[in-house]
């Protein structure tokens, strides 16, 4: 279980590099957009228009990319928090278990063992 939470948060890693990197293509078709407008309130040009509204457009998908790629994240996020509880819940199951054969092992020798186990698994915890 352990494997399959590190590989969710290497997903999330990777998603989270790519969405970094379309907020800094958004950031900069932001820039082009204000430049335009600016640019527009001095003087109307077809070209000028149609490249902002190419530039608004991809704004948009670009906007929408980054919102799919964080609902993504959100969801590996939830799916490796179930998992982290469910892997220390088991990781306490197995430490009740091996203390309760602690108290009630015969001899000291068997008793190191399973507190040995129990140290292990709690610093696994």
């Amino acid at each position: 279980m352990r494997i399959q939470i590190e590989r969710l948060a290497e997903q999330v890693a990777g998603i989270s590099a790519e969405s970094n990197k379309l907020l800094r293509e958004n950031k900069q078709l932001t820039d082009r957009i204000r430049t335009a407008k600016q640019d527009l309130q001095q003087g109307s040009s077809r070209l000028l228009e149609r490249q902002l509204q190419d530039d608004l457009q991809a704004s948009r998908e670009l906007s929408d990319q980054i919102q799919a790629l964080d609902d993504r994240i959100y969801a590996l996020t939830e799916e490796s928090v179930a998992k982290q509880r469910l892997l220390v819940g088991m990781l306490n199951d197995e430490i009740e278990r091996l203390s309760g054969e602690a108290r009630a092992a015969k001899d000291a020798k068997a008793k190191t063992r399973i507190l040995a186990e129990v140290l292990k698994l709690q610093e696994e915890a």
